[in-house]
Order: structure tokens, then C-alpha cells, then sequence
């Protein structure tokens, strides 16, 4: 166990906890700068002048063959090798390193549960679904099964944002221009699967008069976006629950976000959650959506790329993201829907605001109604059978031992709850692999 030290914070962000971890760190955000910028538009160059010559003489690119070709290619081998290596190198740095110094991280969070700002609500009992305990992004253990998630989920970003969200830019701007009840009315609001909690935090930030609640089903995930708030004194509610099963009172929230959520949950999922946003709401409330462009097109490589970033990087549901009927599901809830770009992005992230009417036009029609449970989710067979090499029993999925137990201020009966500090915090992987 090293010594404990505090170095300080950078603005909002704390600092890590050894130089030598800031400075690989340093080091990993300069990598991926060159490697998203320069090789990555080598790379896209390189698979495009192979696509044109294979369709030169006229017809499309199958994806079975568009696979062979940049799979079979060095370049674009060596290119999406080195991609995987970074984040392996990030996870694994973070982990290592935060794990030297868990007494300080058990002392870190025990210090926000004693306090009196914000709350948490740590749920022990809940049944984690099956979508949820993949590693994601190949970060070790997943978002559930390690203590650290949140800690890796944290510094691992900040460097695959190119440093341009170390103090939360991002969240914080976008915060700013949430789409708002057309009465101006704006009491209550709650993020779906919040992660790390940079967008609760930024909401709360924004409309500091509001109340503002943040749901996220990984218990690691929850204690250090309550740590977080504690740390910058921004009082949010943090609780983990199921984003489609959230608990809240019909009709309690004036607004409801997801913020890049709906890529990494299942089909049943994401149509429920749908459901449950819709219910939550009241009417002439706003359910804010970020997430990818769901109607953009694919070159041949961007299809591909897709892929390895769902084979090789830990996302599932990437390709299901975008072959489901998403939109029509918001649309037959009931909602109103508008479509723009989203502000800071890269990458094509787009605004879906979807509104629920006001009472005296939802008393004027029948509801369409919370898409019926038994209603079958239809999907694109075409694309499916596009992404038909996939094998999701390589996923990892992690396992649920380390969850932590109690809730702010108090034990759990019978014990302290997992600690970092001391001891083999690893996670133990159950499942494919």
C-alpha cells in the first residue's frame, strides 16, 4: 500500500494520485490525439481507396467482403490493434494505480457518505440485468463489478476526450441548453443512467433552484458520482435503480435526460426505458435524448469500424443501436419529436427532444400508449445479417461481488461494506471469455 498523499485538484478535477500515473497519463491523451487525428485519418484513407478499387468495377461492397478486405489489411490491422492497446493501457494504469492507494479512496468516499449534501441510495438487493454486466469499453470488471469502476471510468475519458473535458466542458455546456417545458416549469429533474455523474452535476450547476437526481444501475458508479458532487459541492441525488424501472411517482419530473445511454442497453431495454420516461414525466414535460446519429449513413469502413468497436472494444449492443425502430418507439409513447445537433460534439451526436403533450391535448386523444410490453420489437434483418460475424460470447462480463452496500451516513447490518484498502480488490470475470 503506498503512502497516502492528497495532491491537490486541477480546477474541478482531482488529481491522481502519483506523478508518475499523471505523467503516463499526460502521456496516453498525446497518444490518442495522434492516433484519432493522424493515423486514424491515414487509416480512413487508406480502407476508402481499397473500397473504390474493389467496387471499381460497379456494384456494392458486401460487409462479409468489406471485413476481409480492412480486417485482412496491416495497416488498418495495426491501426484498430493500437486502438485496443490504449485502452487497455488507460484501464489498467488507473486500476493498478488507484488500487495502491484504496485506504485513501475508502476515505474519500466514506467522508462524502457522512455528509449532508445530496444523498445516496445504495440498493443491494437489485437484480443487475444481463445487458448491464458486460465490460463495457473493455474496462475491467465492467460498471458493476468493480469498486473502482468510477474512478477508471473517470481518468480513462478524460484522456479519450483529448483533454478538452478534464473540467467537465462538455456536460457543463451542454447542461446549459437542455430542451425545457414549454411553461418555463422546471422543479424537478433526473438523469438515466448517469454514469460518473458529470451531467446530474452540470444540470444542477445550470438550474441550481432545481431538484436534481441522477439513476445509474452500477454501485460504484453511484458512490463516486456522490463523492464527486460532495467533492465540488453541488448537492444532486444519486440513487441505483434501473433506468426503466426507476421507482418515481407517474408523472413527478418537468424534465428527463439520457446522455449517451441508449448504445449500450439492449433492445428490450431501450424500449423500455422509453416507457418508463413517458410515465415519469408530466405532461408538458421534455425528454432530453444525446446520443449518436441513429439515421446516418456508413461508408463501407465506418460500417466496419462499428463493428470492431463492437467486437474489440466491449459494445454489445452497437449494432442493434442502430438497426432498432428507436424513434418510432418515442413516437408511438405518445411523444413529440424534434431532431438537431448536439453542442461540443465529435463523433455526430444529435438532440432527440421528445415532449410530452400538455393534459388538454392528451385529454383530446387516445394514447397511443407506453409502446404495450407484448408489442414485438422489430428490427432491420438486412443489417443484422450485415453484422453477422459478432460474437458476444467474447464479452467479458463481470461479476457483482463488489458492489457496495449501504446507503449515506450508514452501515449496512453486519458489516462495513467492501473496502479498497489492503487485500485482493480484484474483479472476478464469470460468464464468456
Amino acid at each position: 500500500m503506498a503512502m497516502s498523499v492528497d495532491r491537490g485538484v486541477n480546477g474541478r478535477l482531482k488529481r491522481l494520485p502519483e506523478l508518475d500515473l499523471e505523467s503516463y497519463h499526460d502521456f496516453l491523451t498525446g497518444f490518442r490525439a495522434w492516433l484519432f487525428r493522424d493515423l486514424g485519418g491515414a487509416t480512413r484513407a487508406r480502407a476508402d481507396a481499397l473500397a473504390a478499387r474493389e467496387t471499381a468495377g460497379g456494384g456494392n461492397l458486401s460487409f462479409a467482403r468489406a471485413r476481409d478486405l480492412f480486417g485482412g489489411d496491416p495497416m488498418i490491422a495495426v491501426s484498430h490493434r493500437i486502438w485496443v492497446s490504449s485502452q487497455l493501457m488507460a484501464h489498467h494504469s488507473l486500476l493498478d494505480g488507484f488500487r495502491r492507494h484504496g485506504d485513501d479512496v475508502d476515505a474519500w468516499f466514506a467522508a462524502a457518505e457522512a455528509s449532508d449534501c445530496g444523498s445516496i441510495a445504495l440498493d443491494p438487493n437489485l437484480v443487475i440485468p444481463d445487458y448491464a454486466r458486460h465490460e463495457i469499453h473493455i474496462q475491467p470488471g465492467g460498471y458493476v463489478g468493480e469498486p473502482l469502476a468510477g474512478h477508471v471510468y473517470h481518468y480513462g475519458t478524460n484522456s479519450f476526450y483529448l483533454g478538452l473535458n478534464d473540467q467537465d466542458q462538455v456536460y457543463l455546456e451542454r447542461a446549459k441548453v437542455i430542451a425545457r417545458p414549454e411553461d418555463g416549469r422546471l422543479d424537478r429533474i433526473v438523469d438515466l443512467g448517469c454514469g460518473i455523474g458529470q451531467y446530474p452535476i452540470a444540470l444542477k450547476e445550470a438550474f441550481p433552484d432545481a431538484e436534481v437526481w441522477g439513476i445509474e444501475v452500477g454501485a460504484p458508479l453511484v458512490r463516486y458520482t456522490h463523492a464527486r458532487a460532495v467533492q465540488l459541492g453541488v448537492p444532486i441525488h444519486v440513487a441505483q435503480r434501473l433506468a426503466e424501472r426507476t421507482g418515481f411517482d407517474d408523472a413527478s419530473f418537468d424534465v428527463v435526460t439520457a446522455h449517451i445511454l441508449f448504445h449500450e442497453v439492449n433492445d428490450q431495454a431501450a424500449h423500455d426505458i422509453v416507457r418508463e420516461a413517458w410515465r415519469i414525466l408530466r405532461p408538458g414535460g421534455v425528454f432530453d435524448i444525446t446520443e449518436f446519429d441513429m439515421d446516418r449513413s456508413f461508408t463501407p469502413y465506418e460500417e466496419y469500424a462499428a463493428w470492431a468497436d463492437h467486437f474489440y472494444n466491449g459494445e454489445p449492443w452497437e449494432g442493434d443501436f442502430y438497426n432498432r425502430p428507436f424513434l418510432d418507439w418515442i413516437r408511438q409513447a405518445g411523444f413529440e419529436l424534434t431532431i438537431a445537433d448536439a453542442p461540443m460534439t465529435r463523433g455526430g451526436l444529435k438532440k432527440y427532444i421528445a415532449r410530452k403533450p400538455m393534459q388538454d391535448r392528451l385529454d383530446g386523444r387516445t394514447s397511443k400508449g407506453h409502446c404495450g410490453a407484448s408489442r414485438k420489437l422489430r428490427l432491420s434483418r438486412k443489417r443484422r445479417a450485415r453484422q453477422s460475424g459478432r460474437h458476444d460470447d467474447r464479452i467479458v462480463r463481470a461479476g457483482l461481488d463488489a458492489q457496495a452496500p449501504h446507503a449515506c451516513g450508514r452501515k449496512p447490518a453486519g458489516g462495513e461494506g467492501p473496502r479498497l484498502g489492503g487485500g485482493d480488490r480484484g474483479v472476478r470475470a464469470v460468464g464468456g471469455g
